[in-house]
C-alpha cells in the first residue's frame, strides 16, 4: 500500500520518462482534482503537472472542503448560501490557478444530491461556465439526475454520471 505522497513521488519518475506529455501513445492522460484532495488546489495543480497529467477535471469538493463548513444541517445551509452568493467568484479564481499552473481544465465534477435546491443545481452549470469548461460530471443519485436534465439542456452542457454501488439501495 502506498500513500498519496509516495505515489506522487513514484509517478513523477514515470512522468519524466513520458516527457510530461499530455498524450502518451495517443492516450490522453487526465485526472480529477479529487485524487489530490489532501493538497490545496494550487499545490494539487502543481502535483498533477509534475506527474504528467495533461488535462484535469475540477472536483467542486476541492473548493468547498477548504471552506471548512461543518458537516451538519447548519453547515449544509452555510454551504448552500456560499454557492449561491460567493461561489461564482471562487470558480473564476480557480480557473486562473489552472491557467497559471499550465494545466488545461476540461470539466467540472459537481455531484448533485437529493437535497440540492434547483438554484444550487443551476449554479453548478454557472460554475462550469465560469471555469470555461463544456462538460460536467458527478456522482449523483438517479432521482437527483432527473432534476439536472433540464438545466443541462438549457445550458447545453452535458452531465455525465458515475455511481457507486449500493446493492441494498440501488
Amino acid at each position: 500500500m502506498y500513500s498519496r505522497r509516495n505515489f506522487v513521488t513514484m509517478a513523477t519518475g514515470v512522468a519524466t520518462l513520458c516527457s510530461h506529455a499530455a498524450d502518451v501513445n495517443g492516450v490522453r492522460i487526465s485526472n480529477m482534482t479529487y485524487s489530490f484532495r489532501d493538497l490545496p488546489l494550487e499545490e494539487a495543480i502543481k502535483a498533477q503537472v509534475a506527474v504528467g497529467i495533461g488535462y484535469c477535471e475540477l472536483d467542486h469538493g476541492h473548493l468547498e472542503r477548504a471552506l471548512g463548513f461543518r458537516r451538519n444541517v447548519e453547515g449544509r445551509e452555510e454551504l448552500r448560501r456560499w454557492r449561491l452568493t460567493q461561489g461564482l467568484e471562487a470558480y473564476r479564481s480557480a480557473r486562473k490557478l489552472f491557467e497559471q499552473g499550465g494545466l488545461p481544465l476540461r470539466g467540472l465534477i459537481y455531484s448533485v444530491r437529493d437535497d440540492f435546491t434547483d438554484e444550487e443545481i443551476e449554479r453548478g452549470f454557472q460554475f462550469a461556465r465560469a471555469l470555461g469548461v463544456g462538460v460536467m460530471t458527478g456522482s449523483s443519485t438517479v432521482s437527483a439526475v432527473r432534476r439536472v436534465v433540464p438545466f443541462a439542456e438549457s445550458y447545453k452542457i452535458p452531465y455525465g454520471v458515475h455511481n457507486h454501488s449500493n446493492m441494498s439501495k440501488p
